[in-house]
């Protein structure tokens, strides 16, 4: 017991360090010393003990969330999503809530541990914060159209967002769901690619309560040798020799992403409210084209490898659609993509390199992330 409980106090002693970036959302530190408590010292689980953050936008008792919404500062829910009843299942402890998005009326700017003049990303913003700082290994958030991978590049951190529907989204606030928002998902940061395959095997599987999350098994873990790879412009020269030496074969593709056509159809999405029917069906239309063609391009590749973003962490208050460039297709698309830290700027900020395989197909994602993660310490 009493290593539970000086690491839960470690962490909660953390968050009073790092009180000034803004990234807690909500405390509550006797439940999480009650919580400890319970656990107890006998191992129920592969996290048995260790402290975790959950991203304001998912449910976890007996705190608030509020979505970041000052109208819902008292919504308290009854019940966890089912991710944090997983991860609570392994023995996790819920140690917080984490601020969300680029500020918050309610929590106020998110600052980057690495540089306090910087953005740590968003939306998933706290979470990346407390794992960047240190004061938890796992930060749980969620990823629309970057809002892991994002700030998983501006902190020097891990992130997966698995294909659409691996892991159930049941208990996140604002509700997503395939029917009006089939680009959400949920998923974890930490500092290592091993700990987001560990997290995927906890999280992944239908509840009973997602419809749009089927039975499909984990795909065994495979060799990087043989693995087709198109890489687009920009990439750094060491993550290519990286997985030149691990054995992947390059492959030329002029606009793997999809960049323009993803960008305007995100940016109709994003406005859909004030679209007419016709135009609302040709989004779609055009959507569904995109899925379409990102469908065939597996037939000549197995992986598309680019930078994760075109610019280091941008400074507070600057933040830009091209923070995106690299993110959107893949959303729109429902498949699944790695973020690595590969590279460092000449500002001395973390470069990412994002990983993207066909749906379903995550351990594509792993294996060349490790590579990357090797090669680049």
């Amino acid at each position: 017991m009493s290593a539970v409980r000086d690491r839960v106090e470690v962490a909660l002693a953390g968050l009073d360090r790092v009180a000034d970036l803004h990234a807690v959302a909500w405390r509550d530190d006797d439940a999480v010393r009650a919580a400890a408590a319970h656990l107890g010292s006998d191992p129920i689980g592969p996290l048995h003990g260790v402290p975790i953050s959950v991203k304001d936008w998912i449910e976890a008792t007996p705190f608030p969330c509020a979505g970041g919404m000052p109208h819902h500062r008292d919504r308290c829910p009854t019940r966890d999503a089912t991710v944090v009843a997983r991860l609570r299942a392994a023995g996790a402890i819920v140690v917080c809530k984490a601020n969300c998005g680029e500020t918050s009326e309610l929590h106020g700017t998110p600052r980057n541990p690495l540089d306090t003049t910087r953005t740590p990303g968003y939306s998933s913003s706290g979470d990346a914060v407390l794992v960047a700082a240190g004061v938890v290994p796992i930060g749980l958030g969620s990823d629309s159209g970057g809002s892991l991978r994002f700030p998983a590049h501006c902190t020097g951190l891990v992130t997966l967002r698995s294909t659409y529907g691996r892991v159930p989204v049941s208990g996140h606030f604002p509700r997503a769901g395939a029917m009006f928002d089939s680009r959400t998902v949920i998923g974890p940061l930490t500092r290592t690619v091993a700990e987001q395959r560990l997290l995927l095997g906890i999280l992944a599987g239908p509840d009973g309560r997602d419809p749009s999350c089927p039975p499909v098994p984990l795909d065994e873990p495979r060799p990087v040798r043989g693995l087709r790879v198109a890489v687009v412009d920009g990439m750094q020269e060491g993550v290519v020799a990286a997985l030149d030496r691990a054995g992947a074969v390059i492959v030329d593709d002029d606009d793997p992403l999809d960049i323009d056509k993803s960008r305007s159809i995100t940016l109709r999405y994003w406005g859909r409210s004030s679209l007419t029917g016709p135009e609302v069906d040709e989004m779609l239309s055009d959507w569904d084209r995109s899925r379409a063609r990102a469908l065939r391009r597996l037939e000549r590749y197995d992986a598309i490898v680019s930078p994760a973003a075109p610019h280091p962490a941008p400074l507070l208050g600057e933040s830009s659609l091209a923070d995106w460039t690299y993110m959107l297709g893949v959303s729109l698309w429902g498949w699944p993509a790695l973020v690595v830290p590969a590279a460092t700027s000449p500002e001395g900020l973390p470069l990412g390199v994002q990983i993207v395989a066909g749906p379903w197909r995550e351990e594509t994602c792993l294996a060349l992330g490790e590579a990357v993660e090797g090669a680049s310490g």
